[in-house]
């Protein structure tokens, strides 16, 4: 019953918010000259949009993979005050070659040659 409740309130919350988000929000229409880049009231010589390095990208992207899990393996180290010392122990080098087999695979694959 407490998981039902729990639930049913999220989806109020999240009904609400988006409910003031649309009564807040202006809805006005679509203006081209508005949207378009702006270069001291002339026409813009190049193209303002330009395409990003996928290789950064993907470097970004590993980059945070990484650092969620550097962010989960701090409360880990703290859990050797409430579990037995081994329990701990090895679940904390488990989850230490998981990151490092990661870590040598995108080394292998080239992912972090990006200089």
């Amino acid at each position: 019953m407490y998981i039902l409740i729990s639930f049913l309130i999220s989806v109020l919350m999240i009904v609400i918010v988006f409910l003031v988000s649309f009564l807040i929000s202006s809805l006005g229409f679509y203006n081209r000259e508005k949207s378009s880049s702006f270069e001291c009231g002339f026409d813009a010589m190049i193209f303002s949009r330009i395409p990003f390095s996928f290789r950064f990208f993907l470097l970004t992207i590993i980059f945070l993979v990484f650092d969620v899990e550097v962010v989960l393996f701090i409360p880990m180290c703290m859990s050797f005050m409430i579990g037995s010392m081994f329990t701990v122990f090895i679940s904390n080098l488990f989850f230490i070659i998981i990151l490092l087999m990661g870590l040598f695979n995108e080394w292998l694959e080239g992912s972090l040659d990006w200089v």
